[in-house]
């Protein structure tokens, strides 16, 4: 996987976070930079630390796993896409509001680890494409921390009109790039 690609699936995990930040900002009665970053370094340290704990694991069966690693990332990048996908048209209530933006501490962690899961699985897929996991992890983080500021400030100006379309634009990246390495698999 070169750079490019790299790019593309980290912009597509942080859509996740992306989308959440989008949905904070909704709840800023004036932007709070202070409290953007916080936010965003969150999402941005779990979504950079959760692959290199799926990469620790998956080394351990990545051997075993070699003579149909590509499926098995295909299909993790499909699955991962199509849940993005179908939370992109799920038709949510919106809520209201809130008078003073406040998040707690738990709840920070909750959703950094909740946007994160995603990053999990595409570490143990780095791990069956023996990717070096230091330098795409920090990719990972950044683009993540990167995106997540945005939403907030989107979300404080814009609402919901671009959270769907974040989501369905991660999917697309992620389902493209699962079918571009199963095609080059099979084309060997």
């Amino acid at each position: 996987m070169g750079l490019f690609e790299l790019l593309l699936v980290s912009i597509g995990l942080s859509m996740d976070a992306f989308a959440v930040a989008v949905s904070e900002g909704l709840a800023f009665r004036i932007f709070d930079t202070k409290r953007a970053l916080h936010i965003s370094l969150s999402f941005g340290c779990f979504q950079g630390l959760m692959p290199v704990i799926g990469y620790s694991l998956g080394s351990v069966v990545s051997e075993s796993l070699e003579a149909y690693d590509h499926w098995l990332i295909c299909f993790i990048l499909w699955g991962i896409g199509l849940k993005m996908l179908r939370d992109a048209f799920t038709v949510e209530p919106t809520a209201k509001p809130l008078s003073k933006h406040s998040i707690s501490l738990k709840k920070l962690l909750i959703l950094s680890f909740a946007v994160s899961v995603d990053a999990f699985a595409i570490g143990g897929t780095f791990a069956l494409m023996q990717i070096e996991i230091l330098s795409s992890s920090l990719i990972i983080a950044t683009t993540t921390f990167l995106f997540s500021f945005l939403g907030l400030y989107l979300g404080f100006f814009t609402g919901n009109k671009i959270k769907r379309w974040a989501e369905g634009l991660g999917a697309m990246l992620l389902l493209g790039i699962g079918a571009k390495v199963l095609w080059e698999h099979l084309m060997k």
